[in-house]
This record gives structure tokens, sequence and C-alpha cells, in this order.
């Protein structure tokens, strides 16, 4: 009779005090004693480099454009954007920010979303701040006398 291996499950042991969280997997008599802990430090948040993180970004007026700011950490870090003066952003009709606040979507540029970006990545253990400067590439336009300055 071929005996399967049994799968580990994990719950946490609250006797413990924070900020560390210790973690018992116990394996059914795996080892000696039936039981193996792990205690998992704290960490703080660290950002993931990808595609769209480079910190000087350029669009087109009227342009999309999505910028991203993922992170880890322990506990998971969670990630808020703000913009200009320390505002911040909120998902409506121009912006979109994912559910896990990843990523941040410029649905159609405007010249007033130039400027610095910011976000910052928290958990318990500490904030992580990755800035990004948005340029909207497009034609301004001085009247002055009838003429159009570019």
């Amino acid at each position: 009779m071929v005996v399967p291996k049994p799968l580990p499950t994990w719950a946490p042991v609250s006797q413990f005090p924070l900020p560390f969280a210790l973690l018992l997997c116990s394996l059914g008599g795996c080892f000696a004693n039936g039981c193996s802990s792990f205690l998992v430090p704290p960490v703080p948040p660290e950002f993931i480099q990808g595609p769209g993180s480079k910190p000087n970004i350029s669009v087109s007026l009227h342009g999309a454009l999505t910028l991203t700011c993922e992170a880890s950490g322990n506990p998971l870090p969670v990630v808020t954007w703000f913009w200009k003066n320390g505002h911040p952003v909120a998902s409506g009709d121009t912006y979109s920010i994912s559910p896990d606040g990843s990523i941040l979507h410029i649905t159609q540029s405007a010249l007033s979303d130039a400027g610095r970006y910011a976000c910052v990545a928290s958990n318990s253990v500490a904030n992580q701040t990755k800035h990004y400067v948005l340029d909207v590439l497009g034609t301004r336009c001085f009247w002055i006398k009838a003429m159009c300055w570019v």
C-alpha cells in the first residue's frame, strides 16, 4: 500500500509578539517531533524593477501611460500614489489604479498631468518612496498679439 506524502499546513502561533511572525509547519510526523517551526523576520519594502519603472517619463499629449510600483516585503507592503504637492492620486476619469496599487494608468494625458509623481510602499517596518517625473509633450501656445509661440 502506497501512503501519500502529507501536505504541509501553516498556522500562525499567536503567543509570540510582533513584529516577528512565527509559523508552524506540521508535516504529520515527517520530522522526529512531527513539527518544524520557522521564524520569518520582518522585511522593509523593496521595489521590484520592471517595465514602466524609469524615473523620467515622457508621453504625447492625449496619450496613455502606465507607471508601475511593485514592491516586496514582509508584511506585504501597501502601495499608495501621490501627485504634485503630495496630494493622493485617486482612480477616476483620468487615473486608474490597480486593486493592489502597483499600477497607475493615465488614460488620456493632459498638459496639467505633467509633474512629479511618487509611489510609497509601506508596511509595519518602513516606508519606501519611488519618484517619477512626467513630461507631457504637446503644443503650448502663448497668445501675444494674435501669435502662437510653440
